[in-house]
């Protein structure tokens, strides 16, 4: 079986295929299945999900893995325009791993298919009361699952 969010990693954090000059690629944190909440520059975090083997010939099964992108961004500080900054790299962002999924430039093998779905806005929950959603601290994050399908 094929590491997914690794290789998903390698497609997105390559400078070549990220066009985006707010956020820099090389500005953006590119991590695997963990993400430092105290870190203020944009992160994106790759995890990798369920994976579903169906058969096709003897030794030969499609596999439709997902692999769940989290984009997440914290501000320095809460003036007005250091906020807008932050929404704006934020949403560019976003936009750019989408072009990046689009453009299907992996170097999977047997690769068939690759099925962004669409950005979904998650509160943080704070404190130990669970059950409810603060305003502080401000953070944007975003996250999608990504279905890959290939032949192995």
């Amino acid at each position: 079986m094929i590491d997914i969010a690794s290789s998903i990693k390698t497609v997105i954090s390559n400078t070549i295929n990220w066009t985006e000059d707010d956020p820099v690629s090389t500005s953006v944190s590119f991590t695997l299945d963990e993400m430092d909440p105290k870190n203020p520059t944009l992160q994106v975090l790759l995890e990798n999900g369920a994976s579903k083997f169906t058969f096709v010939t003897y030794d030969y099964y499609k596999i439709e893995q997902d692999c769940k992108i989290t984009l997440y961004v914290r501000p320095v500080n809460y003036m007005e325009s250091t906020i807008t900054a932050y929404k704006t790299t934020f949403l560019n962002a976003k936009t750019q791993i989408d072009k990046i999924l689009a453009s299907k430039k992996f170097s999977i093998s047997n690769l068939a298919s690759v099925d962004p779905g669409g950005w979904k806005d998650i509160d943080m929950e704070v404190g130990r009361d669970t059950k409810k959603f603060h305003n502080e601290p401000i953070v944007f994050v975003s996250e999608q699952v990504v279905k890959v399908i290939y032949y192995d």
